[in-house]
């Protein structure tokens, strides 16, 4: 089937002016649709409260977890707090893919909604639309979510700087498969004692298949980048949350692409630095001072997208 990507009504507390189909103006969040493959998209669009008519702004993309929606993920993480700080655009997609009636991402387990061809199309429209510096796309995710950031990160490298997921592998047999195109610099965040995603791998948490550990996705970045192949190792000082806290950079890969990868003992299945947004009894601990917004944008803006990568 033919892509289809096209604007329809866009809703904003910021600006009724954007009903008319004027381009985004003002601080604030934007609620706002697209049509993908005859399918209605849905996300939300945060710009900073220091933006200026004309400046060209870096783009994260937030991709929640199963199960959530992306005005969820804006609230749990806080991410558009940081982007009013740091001064970058940030976009919180909604996933359409359904298993056993939850919402899910294509992160090559649900082939019915094609995930790649929305966050494309996505960053497309955004980078027309807002002014965004088309080298500085970045994408994070966060369990499902953190999954499909890895598949962009192969799929679409092309047009994403760097990739942050957090909790959230690669789909097993997939690591065989995938080939990115170019050098993609990753950082990740995993607990030990996550019980959705298990730090070991396998199928806790997980639909149609099994994922790789978290040693092991690092592992498969690093390879691909051509990093070294033994990382630095750092233990950082013990959070107030009482977990401790290894950093480990696979570094020297092409392009300067680094592999950082953040080993959290004792933690569950959260975004770091947000206790306060994950159940104990369900989720398992996370960090206080691990605050996992700051590090994913201290990380990004170190990299943009190589010029003769750019394909539009």
């Amino acid at each position: 089937m033919p892509q289809k990507n096209r604007i329809n009504g866009i809703i904003t507390a910021a600006s009724d002016e954007l009903s008319a189909g004027r381009d985004f103006k003002s601080p604030g969040d934007y609620d706002c649709t697209m049509v993908i493959d005859d399918r209605k998209r849905t996300y939300r669009v945060h710009l900073p409260t220091g933006v200026k008519t004309g400046e060209r702004l870096p783009l994260v993309i937030m991709l929640h977890g199963g199960q959530m929606t992306g005005i969820q993920m804006e609230r749990i993480t806080g991410l558009s707090e940081t982007a009013d700080d740091k001064n970058f655009v940030v976009v919180y997609p909604d996933a359409i893919g359904i298993y056993k009636g939850r919402l899910y991402w294509n992160d090559s387990r649900v082939p019915e909604v094609d995930d790649v061809a929305f966050i494309s199309a996505l960053i497309d429209e955004l980078i027309i639309r807002e002014n965004i510096d088309s080298r500085r796309v970045y994408v994070a995710g966060y369990s499902n979510g953190g999954g499909m950031a890895n598949f962009l990160g192969v799929a679409i490298s092309d047009k994403i700087a760097a990739i942050a997921p957090v909790a959230g592998t690669i789909v097993r047999d997939m690591d065989k498969k995938w080939q990115p195109k170019r050098p993609v610099p990753v950082l990740y965040f995993h607990g030990t004692a996550d019980q959705l995603a298990y730090y070991e791998g396998g199928t806790a948490g997980t639909f149609r298949g099994s994922s790789l550990s978290a040693e092991q996705h690092v592992q498969w970045w690093a390879k691909m980048n051509g990093c070294d192949s033994e990382p630095a190792c750092k233990e950082l000082k013990k959070d107030p949350s009482g977990l401790s806290i290894k950093r480990y950079i696979y570094g020297k890969g092409r392009g300067t692409a680094k592999v950082v990868f953040y080993r959290i003992e004792g933690g569950g299945h959260t975004w770091p630095g947000k206790p306060n947004a994950f159940p104990i009894k369900i989720y398992g601990k996370t960090t206080v001072n691990l605050d996992a917004n700051e590090i994913i944008w201290r990380f990004f803006k170190n990299y943009k997208l190589p010029i003769d990568s750019l394909n539009f």
